[in-house]
């Protein structure tokens, strides 16, 4: 994945998780996702955690308190998608 690819995707995923709507907040960060694990050819649940991770350290590191409140309510947003019962999940991916 190129530097390009994976920023595209990224902030489409931070602003998605300002979405109030939660099934459209869903919608775009399952899309985004399932972008980047096709782009690097692994699986959603792979893609998933690695964005979190992501999201996740750099709350921790981000000064900006501004920043770090859009970035914790991403990784949030993440963790909360990552908990649903899979039978949601498997709705969710038809």
């Amino acid at each position: 994945m190129t530097e390009k690819q994976f920023k595209e995707h990224y902030l489409k995923i931070l602003n998605g998780a300002a979405t109030e709507d939660f099934e459209e907040k869903e919608k775009i960060f399952r899309t985004e996702i399932q972008a980047l694990a096709d782009i690097d050819g692994i699986s959603f649940e792979e893609a998933l955690e690695k964005i979190e991770s992501i999201f996740i350290d750099q709350y921790f590191q981000e000064n900006d308190e501004k920043v770090a409140e859009q970035l914790q309510n991403a990784a949030s947003s993440l963790m909360m998608m990552e908990m649903l019962p899979e039978e949601i999940k498997n709705n969710a991916n038809s």
